[in-house]
């Protein structure tokens, strides 16, 4: 075997592992970066849950205070202009948030241990404002995505009872 053989084997086999090398960086990048992108959607998550649970703590008392977690009529929401217009933004950041949940810019898993709960109640309470608004206005969708977040919860949650079973959809394997 000539000096240009072993040359041409040596450069071609440096090729291959060059190229092996590249496959496993990119693989490892790619790795880094959808967990990068999963960590970024969990925070979003709970920075817009932080911006809607501002914006409806009085609503939150308000419920507690007159109707535990008993429905509120339609009638009740439109006779008093402040409870109009709280469960009005309400419903229109929720809209937003089901939005972004359905579309993956959110977290489902997350949204629902901070505060699915209290989401499916709220939704249920606010069930016959938004069926009123519907019939209302010529807009048959109206707060939809909400209705769809709230299905989909009550859905998780049947599948899966416990908040053990809940964190683990949750939780890295390795904590």
């Amino acid at each position: 075997m000539s000096t240009i053989e072993m040359i041409s084997i040596a450069t071609s086999f440096f090729a291959c592992l060059g190229v092996f090398v590249a496959v496993i960086q990119l693989k490892l990048a790619l790795k880094a970066f959808r967990a990068d992108h999963e960590r970024r959607v969990k925070q979003s998550t709970i920075e817009f849950y932080s911006e809607i649970n501002k914006e409806s703590f009085w609503l939150t008392d308000y419920f507690e205070k007159h109707h535990r977690e008993d429905p509120i009529s339609y009638a009740e929401i439109i006779a008093n202009d402040e409870l109009r217009q709280k469960v009005k933004r309400y419903l229109s950041l929720m809209e937003r948030l089901s939005v972004g949940i359905t579309s993956g810019v959110f977290d489902i898993h997350i949204f629902d241990s901070i505060a699915g709960a209290s989401t499916v109640i709220k939704y249920h309470q606010l069930q016959n404002y938004i069926f009123e608004r519907r019939k209302k206005l010529p807009y048959h969708r109206l707060y939809s995505e909400f209705e769809y977040l709230a299905k989909k919860i009550e859905d998780i949650r049947a599948d899966q009872p416990t908040n053990k079973t809940r964190r683990s959809k949750i939780l890295p394997k390795n904590l």
